[in-house]
């Protein structure tokens, strides 16, 4: 009798445990990617509440231009929010980071998300209207000494090229892992930029804390000069 009884108490533990984890699994964010299999994709959210979404081309061909839409669900799989972020000159066997903020209540609390939707649109232009320097483009970076909101960023062109627009994306990592992504944009660069980024903050106990990081990486989006018409 007492060895029906433990069994019946395992195999009621087992049902309950298999019950939570499956609440567990629906309760988890879910990003549903539509791209074409020439586009590698990949997104994940920061810790300061940010969708950054990685895009590598795989194809033949450049991308002129991806238009990314996303769409965000509530907790209760309700439309929330709808976003549209990009990324130019793509080359091949090149990649790119986009970004787009995620929405939060009217006192900046983080909403509850269920899914998110991110479907990539290619788009490539018959005329060839830009040339693309990425691979000319240098940056370092030093920390502000007297205040750690600030990193001082130098960028180098060593293409002999001004540039109409320059993009690069700022990785900040602790433990090998993204935690925060800002963004760089310069127009009408010639050889040298000096230029600070500031390191976003969390609210933690009541208390604003910066977002730890122990690496930067700067990854170059694009480095464009337009052609002359």
């Amino acid at each position: 009798m007492k060895k029906i009884i433990l069994l019946l108490v395992v195999g009621l533990c087992f049902i309950t445990g298999c019950e939570q984890k499956k609440e567990e699994e629906q309760n988890e964010l879910k990003i549903n990617h539509f791209a074409s299999e020439d586009t590698k994709i990949e997104s994940f959210i920061t810790k300061d509440n940010q969708l950054v979404i990685y895009l590598e081309n795989n194809s033949s061909s450049m991308v002129d231009f991806y238009d990314i839409d996303v769409a965000i669900y509530d907790k209760d799989n309700e439309l929330l929010k709808t976003g549209e972020t990009f990324l130019k000159n793509i080359l091949v066997n090149s990649s790119g980071y986009a970004s787009i903020d995620l929405p939060k209540d009217e006192k900046e609390n983080v909403i509850d998300i269920s899914k998110i939707d991110v479907k990539v649109h290619e788009n490539r232009y018959d005329l060839k209207t830009s040339d693309n320097y990425k691979d000319k483009i240098k940056v370092s970076y030093t920390k502000n000494e007297e205040d750690k909101s600030k990193v001082n960023v130098k960028i180098t062109n060593s293409s002999n090229q001004k540039l109409n627009e320059l993009e690069i994306k700022c990785l900040l990592k602790e433990n090998d892992k993204i935690v925060a992504v800002l963004s760089i944009n310069l127009n009408e660069m010639d050889k040298e930029e000096i230029t600070t980024i500031y390191i976003p903050t969390l609210m933690n106990n009541d208390t604003i804390e910066y977002i730890s990081y122990d690496e930067i990486e700067f990854h170059v989006n694009h480095a464009i000069k337009n052609k002359q018409v």
